[in-house]
């Protein structure tokens, strides 16, 4: 007999047995790599930029998470599983693409569909939404870090991407949105 043992961070041994709500399927396969997560790191450190938040900087260990969390997802249909099995100390951003072309969806194109969220922030009645909730993580002035994840490939009929970004520390807490979501700076 030969036994193993694996100790894995943030969320522990647990994410081997971890099965959203909803699952119905194996888990889409990583298609996460060095560009991808520099793309993903671009894109938003531009959106920040314009909100007067420091960039963030890519972490290893969030990266990892971000890679668990896109296998954890993509087991359910769509966003079913939303942020289900989070580990509380992270923020996440979570993104799904179809498609009939066999091709991954770009970080960007979830970094752009997460900040679009933030033509309907009220600054002027600060706090968390559900329909702006994407993109205060993203602009979220305490956040420092971010590991960020792509699972992609063929089910039933469709093409499917998943994009999870993960933060730290995490953003949309209640009470701090005044000092945390800076409105967009205004050109000259």
């Amino acid at each position: 007999m030969i036994a193993l043992g694996l100790a894995v961070g943030p969320a522990g041994p647990a994410w081997a047995d971890d099965v959203p709500p909803g699952a119905t399927r194996n888990p889409l396969p990583d298609h996460t790599d060095t560009a991808f997560e520099r793309a993903c790191l671009n894109a938003l450190n531009a959106d920040r930029t314009v909100h007067h938040a420091a960039p963030l900087h890519i972490s290893p260990n969030l990266v990892t998470y971000a890679k668990h969390r896109a296998d954890y997802i993509s087991r359910a249909a769509g966003l079913s599983a939303g942020h289900h099995g989070l580990d509380t100390h992270y923020g996440e951003t979570l993104y799904w693409a179809g498609s009939s072309q066999p091709k991954a969806a770009a970080c960007s194109e979830a970094v752009r569909s997460w900040y679009a969220e933030g033509s309907q922030y009220d600054y002027n009645n600060p706090g968390f939404s559900s329909d702006t909730g994407h993109f205060t993580q993203v602009v979220w002035a305490s956040t420092t870090e971010v590991g960020c994840a792509r699972a992609a490939g063929q089910d039933s009929n469709i093409y499917e991407t998943y994009v999870v970004c993960v933060y730290s520390p995490a953003g949309n807490i209640t009470g701090k949105f005044p000092q945390n979501v800076a409105p967009k700076e205004m050109q000259p």
